[in-house]
């Protein structure tokens, strides 16, 4: 099976839920994604993203405010459905901070829909799965949905 003649680009900004071990909180990327489409309408390609969430725990009597930024790679593998819808799994890791102070890792699992409204323009929803460590040995598991909007090129 060889490539087939097409390659796009997509830069892209989104926002999200994580939720799971840690308390619901809001997430925000930005992020490339390269991909190739195959002879028989397969999908190959992989992601890089920027991420922000800033996390708010009610502890007693005070709020504790956390900043985390992480890094993600993904490869991506799926199918177009048609021209204007593309199914993706996903699989990738995660390397980030919490703090300033203690460093994350894992692994991540999940799926992506892509729309394209328009030639150019695409809108995505996505659900990830992270399996994360962090330097101090804790472990937990979060939940992320995201909505992207990204422009291919």
């Amino acid at each position: 099976m060889a490539l087939a003649s097409e390659v796009s680009q997509e830069v892209w900004i989104g926002a999200g839920k994580i939720g799971g071990d840690v308390k619901t909180v809001t997430e925000y990327a930005i992020g490339y994604e390269r991909m190739h489409e195959l002879e028989s309408d397969m999908l190959l390609g992989y992601d890089a993203s920027i991420k922000y969430a800033r996390m708010k725990e009610k502890e007693e009597e005070r709020t504790l405010k956390v900043d985390e930024w992480a890094f993600d790679f993904e490869g991506l593998y799926g199918m177009a459905l048609s021209h204007d819808v593309h199914l993706l799994g996903v699989g990738g890791l995660r390397l980030g901070n919490t703090d300033g102070s203690t460093t994350i890792y894992g692994l991540g699992v999940g799926a992506e829909v892509q729309y394209f409204i328009e030639k150019n323009w695409v809108v995505s929803a996505d659900y990830m799965r992270h399996f994360m460590k962090s330097d101090d040995d804790a472990y937990y598991q979060t939940n992320t949905f995201m909505l992207k909007f990204g422009y291919e090129f």
